[in-house]
């Protein structure tokens, strides 16, 4: 692994995102895909450095996070996992084979046929992975908001129903009880 900076890693995430968006706005999923998967690939490992490790550069990073496994560097976040559902993993459009998410990557940059809903469930959830991991750079870690906290509705935001959650497990807008991420 060639070492880079954090102030790096973001730089990267920002364009490849950048990316991403110029390739989903042509019609081309599978390159949106692949610089999606990159840039939250670079957002998960600048968060870790930073936030986590308290690190400045990839040469802080544990041998098993040198890898291009999205769960595991999320888990390492303590980010909440997708439910029973796995939207990061695609089925061959041929076949019905399933691409598991740390294999995604290798899917799109060689080209192989996907079926066009799972394709367009794993970017979306790569682009809520990738605002997720932006929380540690905002202040605060992003979890599901399961409810019970006791948040009033505009407290949460979004189509995934979000909060900001405190290391306290404290909602960032005062409401005690919010659910940490897992």
């Amino acid at each position: 692994m060639v070492e880079v900076g954090v102030s790096e890693l973001r730089r990267s995430r920002d364009r490849l995102e950048r990316q991403a968006k110029a390739a989903e706005g042509a019609g081309e999923p599978a390159t949106s895909g692949l610089l999606l998967f990159y840039a939250v690939e670079c957002a998960l490992k600048a968060e870790l450095l930073r936030g986590v490790l308290h690190r400045n550069d990839t040469s802080g990073l544990p041998s098993d996070l040198r890898s291009h496994d999205l769960r595991r560097l999320a888990k390492a976040l303590k980010l909440k996992a997708p439910e029973a559902a796995d939207p990061l993993r695609c089925r061959r459009r041929r076949g019905g084979g399933w691409i598991e998410c740390r294999e995604l990557h290798e899917a799109w940059r060689y080209g192989a046929e996907l079926r066009a809903e799972d394709q367009k469930a794993a970017l979306e959830s790569l682009k809520a992975l990738l605002d997720d991991a932006r929380g540690g750079e905002r202040g605060g870690r992003q979890a599901l908001h399961l409810g019970g906290c006791g948040c009033p509705p505009g407290a949460v935001r979004g189509r995934r129903q979000v909060a900001r959650v405190a290391d306290g497990g404290r909602c960032l807008v005062g409401w005690p009880g919010a659910v940490r991420p897992s």
